[in-house]
């Protein structure tokens, strides 16, 4: 026996030296432990699976049969009457009779590394190893047949362009994490995110699978048994799998939790609720004439101004678009319904269907708006074709920001905007966006960025003082977290592929610092009454029937313009309850309830030139 224990041997004879070990053991021999140089498929499955070493002993007992024709030999001659491996057996030859090692809910049954075979007490039955995890230790790479029916191997694409080595070696440490965090690598194309973890599975040294998961229209794996059958997989071979969607299905957001060595890769990242660590990784977008190449690819016939301005303002990756003959109309309506599907849960769609005619507002301001529109039109050409965004060190985004008091038309300006470059207005409440917890404000941030910037979105952020309010002098952690929360907010709207807009109502909290990171800062005056009279001109649509009102009288109340245009629908549904045109008795009566819902006090000097 000493020479088996002396002899040393290649890490890829080191599993010859356990066989012979058992073999020892089944001999009735008084073997010693084994020594190899380099470790065993055993000893890389039971350090993965966490086996105890009677577990351990138990599986290699389980595949000895298959693995060694002597070994099945000694087994049959050890037990005439029961010439297989069981409980009994392993007791017999390893010193124990631990029954929890074959638990339903053990590794080595639960995962199926071992099966049960024939009748009568459990300590009695047949133990033999499943057959995948008999290829595995012979050294055959093969995968789970149940699991290749749902599974491709990653490839590369042709024309990826470069690798950025820190977000890949950053995502490698991840997926080699013994906490095993959930990585999310969102942005860039999914040419570029499948680049990306396939170089981070060469350098784990790992085989890297793609799953696309099924939406709500198509038949899926069974989650459960995806998560048993992948785990055993991933055990038994060093394996990464990249998981894709168009669409999320919550049973699959919830399997996530428990799918080990998986990447996330998304456009934008998915809403995965449980408390396992997730880590956002987020590639940079590809240029402009990368995108324009792209786009020429797939749409070949269009115009090359056409082609200019889809790969201006969309970062969709074409291939994900299914078009194949398309007008630019199609290609930018495809890409905002991505953007609106990324956007779903996380941002409210608001119609921006008006034009500059509903907005009323001084020349300074309306200027001010007009030269927004004009730069968040051209961000794009000015950042990446004339370099301003490498010399300034930023993105494309144009960040704006619109103060004043409530309903001064923050928001319809906005609106106005987003109507005018043609994009879609997504409203976001910062006030549900902010978390008192470390973190999960940026976290929640990233999430509305990240599904945004693919592009055709204006964000608006409403209530920006719910930070606003927490930025202050830093002389405690939690003042610095606060302060680190807008930082964060102000550099990804700098680096938002496309405008986006903070409301607030507190000037005060304004100071030199924040201003200085903004392109555009609108204070929105409250109205005086010579604007009043031309909201109240403009408050009713063209169809509505309208009595003879006086918008004179009606601007002396001192209500800005949102809270007129309550007024104006809430008049308008107090005629049509009437069944009779809209009249001075109903916009009255409509302005009060406005009034006693603001708790402000109603005075009937308004309409008859008094105090005002």
């Amino acid at each position: 026996m000493n020479a088996l224990v002396d002899t040393r041997i290649d890490p890829a004879d080191s599993l010859g030296i356990e066989l012979a070990w058992l073999k020892s053991r089944l001999r009735g021999e008084d073997a010693y432990p084994w020594m190899a140089d380099g470790r065993s498929p055993l000893d890389d499955l039971a350090l993965r699976l966490g086996l105890s070493m009677f577990a351990r002993h138990v599986l290699l007992l389980a595949a000895a049969p298959d693995l060694d024709d002597e070994a099945a030999a000694l087994i049959a001659e050890r037990s005439p009457d029961q010439p297989w491996p069981s409980l009994v057996l392993a007791s017999a030859l390893f010193g124990r009779n631990d029954f929890a090692a074959l638990a339903p809910d053990a590794p080595l049954r639960a995962l199926d590394l071992v099966r049960l075979s024939g009748d009568g007490v459990l300590s009695q039955k047949a133990i033999y190893a499943d057959e995948r995890v008999v290829f595995a230790l012979r050294g055959i790479d093969t995968l789970d047949a149940w699991l290749s029916a749902w599974l491709t191997p990653l490839t590369s694409h042709a024309g990826t362009g470069s690798l950025d080595a820190k977000l890949t070696h950053t995502l490698a440490r991840l997926l080699a994490d013994d906490a095993d965090p959930l990585a999310i690598l969102t942005g860039g194309s999914m040419a570029e995110r499948h680049a990306h973890v396939l170089a981070a599975a060469a350098l784990t040294g790992a085989a890297a699978l793609r799953m696309t998961v099924p939406d709500a229209t198509q038949a899926d794996p069974e989650p459960n048994e995806f998560i048993r059958r992948w785990r055993r997989e991933a055990a038994l071979s060093p394996r990464i799998l990249m998981l894709e969607a168009t669409e999320w299905p919550a049973r699959w957001l919830r399997a996530i939790e428990q799918i080990t060595t998986c990447v996330v890769a998304a456009d934008a990242s998915p809403d995965i609720p449980g408390t396992r660590q997730q880590t956002i990784l987020h590639l940079p977008a590809s240029d402009l004439n990368s995108r324009r190449a792209r786009w020429r690819a797939h749409l070949p016939t269009l115009p090359e101004a056409a082609i200019m301005r889809l790969a201006a303002e969309y970062r969709h990756a074409p291939e994900r678009l299914h078009l194949t003959v398309a007008s630019e109309r199609d290609a930018a309506d495809a890409c905002r319904a991505l953007t609106r599907g990324n956007l779903a849960g996380l941002a409210e769609h608001i119609d921006a269907n008006v034009d500059w005619n509903e907005l009323v507002l001084p020349d300074e301001q309306a200027n001010q708006l007009r030269e927004l529109a004009a730069h968040a039109g051209s961000r794009v050409l000015v950042g990446e074709s004339w370099g301003f965004a490498r010399r300034n060190g930023r993105g494309n985004g144009v960040a704006a920001l619109f103060s004043g008091p409530p309903g001064t038309g923050k928001t319809l300006a906005a609106r106005v905007i987003a109507h005018a470059i043609g994009h879609d207005l997504y409203r976001v409440d910062l006030s549900r966006v902010v978390s008192k917890y470390v973190g999960e404000t940026e976290k929640n941030l990233a999430r509305v960025f990240d599904a945004a910037d693919c592009g055709g979105a204006v964000l608006l952020f409403d209530e920006a003082d719910a930070l606003f309010g927490r930025r202050t002098e830093g002389k405690d952690s939690r003042d610095r977290h606060a302060n680190l929360e807008t930082a964060y907010l102000l550099q990804r709207m700098e680096s938002f592929n496309g405008l986006a807009i903070l409301t607030t109502n507190l000037d005060q909290l304004l100071d030199a610092a924040f201003l200085r990171r903004l392109a555009f800062v609108v204070r929105f005056p409250f109205p005086g009454e010579t604007a009043r009279r031309d909201i109240w001109r403009h408050a009713f649509p063209a169809q509505t029937p309208l009595a003879d009102i006086d918008p004179d009288q009606l601007a002396r109340m001192p209500l800005a313009g949102g809270h007129i245009a309550n007024i104006a629908w809430s008049a308008a549904c107090r005629a049509a309850n009437a069944g009779c045109e809209v009249q001075t008795v109903h916009i009255v009566a409509a302005a009060r309830a406005e009034c006693m819902k603001l708790e402000r006090p109603w005075q009937e000097s308004w309409l008859h030139g008094g105090d005002r």
